[in-house]
């Protein structure tokens, strides 16, 4: 019984871990059509890392709204409240610009 019970348990937090990271990877895919819409450049590794900035830093609020750790490391709520926020830019700062460094050398930075 306590085995099925931990095992419902586990299934819970996976799925509700799975619905987490499905809210904030789609806020920041929300984050690039607005960007595209608006018009904003995205051509050259600079308008490429300033685009992955924004996705990633509005996908970092999504995490904490959903009070859970980033799978990219983006946002932790146990952070100490008085340097969340500087977590939060550099750890933002450093997956962004890494990703729009493998997009420009996987795909192109035109």
């Amino acid at each position: 019984m306590l085995e099925s019970a931990l095992r419902g348990d586990f299934l819970i937090a996976t799925a509700l871990a799975r619905v987490c990271l499905a809210a904030a990877l789609t806020a920041h895919e929300g984050q690039h059509v607005v960007d595209q819409r608006s018009g904003i450049p995205q051509h050259g590794l600079a308008n490429t890392i300033a685009e992955e900035t924004r996705a990633f830093t509005t996908q970092s609020y999504v995490n904490q709204s959903l009070g859970v750790k980033s799978a990219y490391g983006i946002w932790d709520p146990s952070w100490p409240a008085d340097k969340a926020e500087a977590n939060r830019q550099s750890a933002v700062s450093d997956v962004a610009k890494q990703d729009a460094e493998d997009e420009c050398k996987d795909h192109g930075c035109l």
